[in-house]
């Protein structure tokens, strides 16, 4: 049976970055669902990291796509400024808004908007 803490490291160690070396978190008996939640990387990011013969891997997303989104951005931020401008009582949740982004021409699904809205209220904070 493989040891639950890798040879040489305790619990107290300073594990550093944990997104260079998934192998090692493999070995520590984590699985690779827990693994991706903790790193928030897909499981099939965590599968070739540890496929990888040197244990070293690097992934780093350098843009989000917004393939169905990005035309409706502008429009989308607008409907969010607006919102955040009207009290709290009459403001839209965001299905209202996604509803009438489709109003106005968007084909994407909810978490999308939903996604989008949580990024630009943290941005704006």
């Amino acid at each position: 049976m493989p040891p639950l803490i890798a040879e040489g490291a305790s619990r107290d160690d300073d594990r550093g970055d944990d997104r260079k070396n998934p192998p090692r978190i493999f070995g520590e008996r984590e699985s690779i669902r827990g693994i991706a939640r903790r790193l928030r990387v897909s499981r099939q990011v965590v599968r070739r990291a540890i496929a990888c013969e040197t244990g070293e891997f690097h992934y780093e997303r350098s843009v989000q796509p917004l393939p169905k989104l990005g035309s409706h951005v502008a429009e989308l931020s607008r409907l969010l400024e607006e919102n955040e401008r009207r009290s709290r009582r009459e403001r839209l949740t965001l299905i209202r808004v996604w509803e009438e982004l489709r109003e106005l021409g968007y084909a994407g699904g909810y978490d999308t908007v939903r996604r989008y809205a949580r990024r630009w209220q943290r941005a704006r904070v």
